[in-house]
């Protein structure tokens, strides 16, 4: 039997079934529904207009940072985990859109991952953030090639 793997950065806190999400077009009004009040330029650019195929039900499993850290050590530490569909973590966007209970983070804190979407040549970074004092989320996005630092108890959806 192979070790658990060990990590350096991440520090798994649970994993959360989701159902299977149909295809969705990324909009404005989509990202109402969802109380996602504020899009980044990043995420207009790479994200905005885009279709996303459906995905079958799995798991998503959340971390969360030990110490702050780059993007490629994530994605290092991650491999072939760190892939995420931007509609699954939409939908957790959506099962927490006023803030209430779940596995997101809704303290002000960063909640990532690094989704595949179909057109983007470079790979991505998704942040999204929930502002308690003002009731709704935020999202951005940015190129991996040039790295962001995350800080120490980012959350990373894989």
């Amino acid at each position: 039997m192979a070790p658990a793997t060990e990590f350096k950065f991440l520090q798994r806190q649970s994993t959360v079934w989701v159902p299977e999400i149909g295809e969705m077009t990324i909009t404005e009004n989509l990202l109402r529904e969802y109380n996602i009040l504020f899009c980044g330029d990043g995420f207009r650019k790479f994200c905005l207009g885009k279709t996303l195929s459906s995905a079958s039900a799995g798991n998503t499993v959340f971390h969360v940072l030990q110490r702050g850290c780059m993007d490629h050590l994530i994605i290092d530490e991650l491999g072939e985990g760190r892939k995420m569909w931007l509609g699954r973590m939409l939908w957790h966007v959506g099962q927490q859109k006023d803030g209430g209970n779940g596995p997101l983070l809704v303290n002000g804190k960063t909640i990532i991952g690094y989704p595949e979407i179909e057109g983007n040549v470079e790979s991505l970074v998704v942040r999204f953030v929930y502002y308690s004092g003002h009731g709704y989320w935020d999202v951005n996005a940015f190129l991996v090639s040039r790295p962001n630092r995350w800080g120490d108890e980012c959350q990373i959806l894989s």
